[in-house]
């Protein structure tokens, strides 16, 4: 399935607003040390288009810092 199919399915069946969680960092050679588990930064970002486009809402809490010495 696509992601606007399992998210409209998602809204159809009463989801209003998701948490945009998983946008720690959006550099992927950073994600791939920190959260290598979680979809890279193409993906969740074009998750959250579609999302919007559908009228869902979401947040995202944004760090910065990670992988500096």
């Amino acid at each position: 399935m696509s992601i606007l199919e399992i998210l409209s399915r998602l809204k159809d069946s009463g989801l209003q607003a998701m948490p945009g969680g998983g946008a720690e960092i959006l550099d992927d050679k950073i994600r791939k040390i920190i959260c290598p588990n979680k979809a890279n930064s193409k993906d969740w970002l074009r998750t959250m288009r579609v999302a919007h486009k559908l009228g869902i809402k979401s947040n995202a809490t944004m760090l910065f810092g990670h992988g500096k010495n």
